[in-house]
């Protein structure tokens, strides 16, 4: 059971991790142009982020019992509270909703990852 734990919660880092980086760097790269106001720094801070979630996955599979998912977490509850206080007449609402998702996920990570380092002791 540790190893599906370990198995999925790196898959979910990689899986977010992955999509931040193809998302942000296609709009960066001006590949893709959304209908929406674009904050530019949250573009940057998204696919900066997607590169450490793959880095964080790859750590994941090798070391379970590591820490790094709570960091992440973390970082964008940060980033969400100031979109939603400081930007909020100027952030979309697809943005606030890609924020909320990716809380999500590293929520379930973090989740899957104390569970299993809690069983294993």
């Amino acid at each position: 059971m540790a190893n599906l734990g370990r198995i999925v919660s790196a898959f979910l880092a990689a899986l977010i991790g992955g999509l931040s980086v193809i998302a942000g760097s296609s709009i960066l790269l001006k590949i893709t142009a959304p209908n929406y106001q674009v904050l530019e720094w949250l573009v940057v801070y998204n696919v900066v982020l997607g590169i450490a979630s793959l880095f964080i996955a790859y750590i994941l599979w090798k070391q379970p019992e590591y820490k790094g998912p709570t960091a992440i977490l973390m970082s964008h509850l940060l980033v969400l509270s100031i979109l939603l206080t400081v930007f909020f007449d100027t952030v979309a609402p697809e943005s606030l909703q890609a924020m909320t998702f990716r809380i999500l996920i590293w929520s379930a990570v973090l989740s899957i990852t104390y569970l299993r380092n809690r069983n294993e002791n």
